[in-house]
């Protein structure tokens, strides 16, 4: 799309003026009327702006100078993944590249080095990539970079069609931060579970037990007797490797499970 204005002699203005082409539209980085909500799926917010597919890249792991991301696709084909898998190092792409000398989010297109927006050189990976891409029907998308708490960086890739006018999505690149951090809290959460292999009664005996009920009344909760409600407990303090029960809802307490 030109910039260059172009002015014209209003000779025949019939003449000159012709019907706008209509181009199929999408609602990428347009904000929402209604209500946003967050969505702890990329899926949901891929869909909310006009993308069809989307690719999650842990770009954290390297060895010396290299670059060896994790891939999950999701709405693609199998073959693609698999097909993605096989390449070793993926460092000397123009998607990368980008990504060491920025943060900030960027659309790219099959054939054109995302940096410059020109036939990518022909030493880049991009060439592989990009006929494999178009193999599968994918023309281009927006890439959106996001960071763990833990400085695990990584960058969602959205595919899909893009309007030529847009190159910043500010509601698309809003969703995706607010859901990674949804996603990464959701996998926290399972995580410190699993750390003292707690199950969902022992972790609601505790929650009670916090919130000042007796082991009578805990019992009528689950309509169990005050013995099984004490054998939870007991599990807690053994499985959390506390001394006291109060020591167990101070740990459990501290990791936010209850």
């Amino acid at each position: 799309m030109s910039n260059v204005v172009q002015f014209l002699q209003t000779v025949d203005t019939e003449r000159l003026i012709s019907p706008i082409p209509k181009r199929p539209r999408t609602s990428a980085g347009k904000f929402p009327i209604t209500k946003r909500q967050i969505s702890s799926d990329f899926l949901d917010v891929a869909k909310t702006h006009g993308f069809n597919s989307y690719a999650v890249l842990d770009i954290s792991e390297r060895r010396e100078e290299y670059v060896f991301p994790w891939i999950s696709f999701h709405g693609l084909a199998e073959e693609l993944a698999q097909h993605f898998a096989a390449i070793e190092d993926m460092t000397n792409c123009s998607v990368f590249l980008m990504l060491s000398e920025t943060n900030v989010p960027f659309p790219f297109t099959t054939g054109l080095d995302c940096r410059t927006n020109e036939v990518p050189d022909p030493s880049l990976l991009d060439n592989q990539m990009d006929a494999l891409l178009r193999a599968f029907g994918i023309m281009g998308g927006y890439c959106v970079p996001v960071c763990a708490p833990d400085s695990r960086r990584s960058v969602v890739m959205y595919f899909g069609p893009r309007e030529e006018t847009y190159n910043r999505y500010p509601s698309l690149v809003l969703d995706t931060i607010e859901s990674f951090d949804a996603i990464w809290q959701e996998q926290v959460n399972k995580k410190l579970e699993n750390r003292f292999g707690l199950s969902a009664r022992e972790i609601k005996c505790l929650g009670f037990l916090a919130r000042g009920k007796n082991v009578s009344e805990i019992g009528k909760e689950f309509s169990l007797s005050e013995h099984t409600i004490a054998a939870y407990l007991n599990s807690c303090v053994a499985k959390t490797s506390a001394n006291s029960v109060q020591e167990a809802l101070f740990i459990t307490n501290s990791d936010r499970l209850i």
